[in-house]
């Protein structure tokens, strides 16, 4: 059953697009059969595909890997399918998954691909200045992208299995699903886009962040995308229980970090500005509890809560209570505006026009 003999094109979902995972136009004495789209040698006929498809539908096909484990089945369905299946379903935003759509189909706009529609810009990688800027090399294999993913422990077991998958990304992607949980693959998907946005803003717009504040704010960014979207991520089978567990509690632990920052910064505002007393809301209930402790945490956030309790000793009657994310929902706001918009406002007074109306919310719900 693994040489596509019983697969039908237009019945089978067996292509890696969301919803149908089918082709899009069926033209008169078109093939009916998988089998019949591929070489003797089990490679795909990409003349003859290109004969009766779409360009689109050309470009999704021609992207499947195949050997004789992956060739799709009816009774067995392509584990490239089911990551297909995954990536369209990850608790991400919509433009993620269409990049990575484009990265599996390799169709991204890299400078290796300009080239072969004989668009010629400036050639290398922007970011490691090391060979030709490929889909593959500016999506996992550049050292950029590989220190991007070191600042999550529990993504090492990805960088070190990309060597095993030079041909294809679907297949390497298919592998990392397996191997981390549901959450992480989600924030893997999301690193790989920050780094392709970067990229951009450093070849069109002559602007760039360095690997430390691409990596705060794509993790923020990403962290406030999931505490508006919950429960989108859905969950997977994993290799394995304690690897499963050791990834989760990582990753759990640096979106931990990224809310107690926010905490952080305030403190050091009313430290400079004199400000005091105050009163501090977090809908981080784990820092919250920290900060009353009077035993020393130990964990990823421990070094933020020391920093707060030394600013809080210079604002006198100051302290941190805990709200519910539903009563915050104007911080998330305010934040994803930062994140977003690129508005930088730091302000004593009068409030920016940019965010007066927010801020104006805010203070008419927490009057009643």
């Amino acid at each position: 059953m693994g040489d596509g003999q019983s697969i039908h094109i237009w019945d089978d979902p067996w292509l890696p697009r969301p919803n149908s995972f089918q082709p899009f136009i069926r033209r008169d004495g078109a093939p009916t059969l998988v089998r019949e789209l591929l070489l003797p040698e089990l490679s795909w006929n990409s003349d003859f595909i290109a004969q009766w498809f779409e360009p689109e539908d050309v470009a999704l096909i021609l992207s499947i890997p195949l050997n004789q484990r992956s060739i799709p089945s009816a009774s067995n369905p392509s584990p490239i399918v089911e990551t297909w299946k995954r990536i369209w379903n990850a608790g991400i935003p919509g433009k993620v998954k269409v990049h990575m759509w484009k990265v599996c189909a390799s169709i991204l706009p890299t400078v290796a691909q300009l080239r072969t529609k004989r668009i010629w810009i400036t050639d290398g990688c922007v970011f490691c200045n090391d060979g030709d800027e490929s889909i593959h090399h500016v999506s996992r294999d550049c050292s950029f992208v590989h220190a991007m993913l070191r600042k999550v422990p529990s993504l090492s077991s990805v960088i070190s299995s990309s060597s095993d998958y030079q041909a294809s990304m679907l297949d390497w992607l298919s592998h990392s699903m397996q191997t981390i949980s549901s959450e992480l693959f989600d924030f893997l998907l999301y690193l790989l886009w920050a780094v392709w946005k970067e990229r951009n803003q450093r070849v069109w717009n002559g602007k760039n962040l360095d690997l430390e504040q691409l990596f705060f704010q794509a993790a923020s960014s990403f962290s406030l995308f999931t505490s508006l979207h919950p429960g989108r991520s859905p969950k997977i089978k994993r290799a394995s229980a304690p690897l499963g567990a050791s990834s989760d509690r990582n990753f759990v632990s640096y979106l931990l970090v990224i809310e107690a920052l926010p905490g952080k910064a305030a403190c050091a505002w009313a430290v400079e500005f004199n400000q005091s007393p105050n009163i501090f809301e977090s809908d981080c209930l784990q820092l919250v509890n920290s900060l009353k402790s009077e035993e020393e945490d130990h964990s990823m956030i421990g070094r933020v809560v020391d920093d707060i309790l030394v600013h809080l000793t210079s604002i006198p009657s100051s302290f941190f209570q805990h709200v519910y994310k539903e009563s915050n929902l104007e911080a998330h706001k305010l934040a994803k505006l930062a994140l977003y918009s690129n508005v930088f406002a730091n302000w004593k007074g009068s409030i920016p026009s940019t965010i007066r109306s927010l801020v104006a919310s805010y203070c008419n719900t927490s009057s009643h």
